[in-house]
């Protein structure tokens, strides 16, 4: 090999690791898998799910999340609201199981999230605000009509959507319970699960969301951990951007995120 060919190499060489290194910062491919089944479940977070919106962290439009409910069904995933999946790990049962939830309560939720689950047979858990009064957000009938399919639980994400580490005992316990008593109003129900706003909470949130009886509340730190090491009050989730492609939602799925 003469020295010119030899440089062109390396120098094709370096390029390649270089294109190599950046890929691998933004895909998680070289990370171990999570198991998912008996002891491991999977909790994903959504917001919008619009088409008229372009595809953001905040937004995911229909047609790919309707492709990940189907690659979920085809990896035989079993749906279950939030507070289910809770009281199935608690009981160890085997499966894989995985909670859908949206946080914040938009009307796509309703015309596109909830007609995407129905179709499917799949479930899914949304958290809503009650003291927020919004023509964007849920309505009465559109969050009664979803509580009665039988496959929609409704959370509570306190009434305002505060930042709860930033409110005294009192005025934090008043968004908790408050937003509690608001939703079981609305649903005919009772309230079990809790999404703490911005995903922000300390160790008095999490008392206070325990002490207003909710089995379970859930962040947006975005991690897959073994059930045993879980606090069920202080859930992470598996975040989702709907910009990524479907190989990165993919990876996020398996290993908990899609880049580093």
């Amino acid at each position: 090999m003469s020295i010119v060919s030899g440089m062109q190499f390396a120098c094709i060489l370096v390029g390649l690791l270089v294109v190599a290194a950046i890929f691998s910062a933004h895909h998680t491919w070289w990370k171990v898998p999570k198991p998912w089944g008996k002891g491991w479940a999977r909790v994903v977070l959504y917001h919008h799910i619009c088409p008229t919106s372009a595809p953001s962290a905040m937004n995911t439009q229909p047609h790919s999340f309707e492709r990940q409910i189907r690659w979920l069904k085809r990896r035989k995933a079993q749906f279950c609201t939030l507070s289910e999946l809770v009281g199935r790990m608690n009981r160890q049962e085997e499966g894989r199981f995985v909670a859908i939830t949206l946080d914040d309560g938009y009307v796509d939720n309703f015309t596109q999230a909830y007609r995407i689950i129905k179709k499917h047979g799949a479930k899914m858990t949304v958290f809503i605000n009650p003291g927020i009064q919004d023509p964007g957000l849920l309505d009465v009938g559109q969050i009664q009509t979803m509580q009665q399919s039988g496959c929609v639980e409704f959370g509570a994400h306190t009434l305002t959507h505060p930042d709860l580490t930033r409110l005294d005992d009192v005025g934090a316990r008043h968004e908790i319970d408050g937003s509690i008593r608001a939703t079981e109003a609305v649903t005919g129900v009772p309230c079990t699960s809790f999404a703490y706003p911005f995903g922000r909470f300390g160790e008095r949130d999490v008392r206070l969301v325990r002490e207003a009886g909710m089995v379970c509340a859930v962040g947006i730190k975005s991690r897959i951990m073994p059930w045993s090491d879980v606090d069920p009050h202080a859930m992470p989730r598996i975040g989702t951007n709907g910009k990524v492609s479907h190989f990165q939602f993919c990876l996020a799925f398996s290993r908990g995120r899609h880049r580093l």
